[in-house]
């Protein structure tokens, strides 16, 4: 077995700090990509609902919107009946004992959720990711399904989840790519003649690899996310002369989730280098003659 200061033990921690990174990164984009045309209400796929109107429960027993206190967190703290209710907006700001402690600072990251907004949602109604409640775990609507939440669909990362679970939780995910060939062989490349590429969740064979294809493959077998190839439709590909254009009109008009392609920094071409000291070319002077 190798020992902590082997090779082997190394590369498996930069490969584990790789992945962290590249999960923080896969949080951000997916999240804000699934949040873009979030609405007050919440998204077109996941709208915010009024749980009191889904015979609300919690531990078996009916709860009451004209109580005292209609909800009751874990630790005792009671909330107003129009907490998380039907709209996105920043609930626990003004609710929440760790949103309104004294001396917060809104940019500590242990509750950046507390300028998030977010709602409840229907977990099986909705495309968006959701998270089963902290504050009411026993909570039930309809007396089977799990008072559920949701920030990405209002627009926002569930920074109280910390992403882990959002993760975890995600639908299965469309992912598409700009039908360009990659000339470094990086990001995307046609597999070689006969091979198949790799495949999506449902067994398609792609016909496409290349190492970010495999390393995204990769993440999202680790945290047990389902992902489909969708070909760019036809109405996309004639949509302007820029493959990856096209592959994001595709996430515009809600055919797929992810686009992959190689990208690069544009902007002004960097200045020419300084013209070389002209003395710098010329030769030597000759040796002078005899030896003295």
């Amino acid at each position: 077995s190798a020992d902590s200061g082997s090779p082997f033990d190394k590369n498996l921690t930069e490969r584990h700090a790789g992945m962290e990174r590249m999960r923080h990164a896969l949080v951000a984009a997916l999240i804000l990509l699934a949040g873009t045309s979030a609405q007050t209400t919440g998204d077109a796929g996941c709208k915010c609902i009024d749980p009191w109107t889904r015979n609300l429960t919690i531990n078996g027993a009916v709860l009451s919107a004209s109580s005292s206190c209609p909800w009751k967190a874990t630790d005792g703290t009671c909330y107003p009946v129009t907490y998380g209710r039907s709209t996105c907006t920043t609930h626990d700001l003004t609710l929440s004992a760790a949103c309104t402690a004294a001396g917060r600072d809104p940019a500590d990251e242990a509750t950046q959720w507390c300028e998030a907004s977010w709602c409840w949602v229907d977990a099986d109604a909705c495309l968006r990711p959701t998270s089963t409640s902290a504050y009411f775990p026993n909570a039930l609507v309809d007396n089977e399904q799990p008072l559920s939440y949701s920030y990405a669909t209002c627009g926002n990362l569930n920074y109280y989840a910390r992403g882990e679970q959002e993760l975890r939780n995600l639908p299965r995910i469309r992912v598409s790519w700009a039908d360009i060939d990659s000339s470094t062989g990086y990001t995307k490349v046609n597999a070689p003649a006969g091979e198949e590429g790799v495949e999506d969740s449902l067994g398609t064979k792609t016909g496409v690899t290349g190492a970010v294809v495999k390393f995204m493959v990769d993440l999202f077998t680790f945290y047990g996310i389902e992902w489909q190839f969708v070909p760019i439709s036809a109405e996309s590909m004639s949509y302007s002369a820029s493959a990856v254009t096209n592959c994001i009109h595709e996430v515009a008009i809600n055919r797929t989730d992810m686009c992959w392609f190689d990208s690069w920094l544009t902007g002004a071409a960097p200045p020419p280098p300084p013209p070389a000291d002209p003395r710098a070319r010329r030769p030597p002077p000759p040796a002078p003659p005899g030896g003295g």
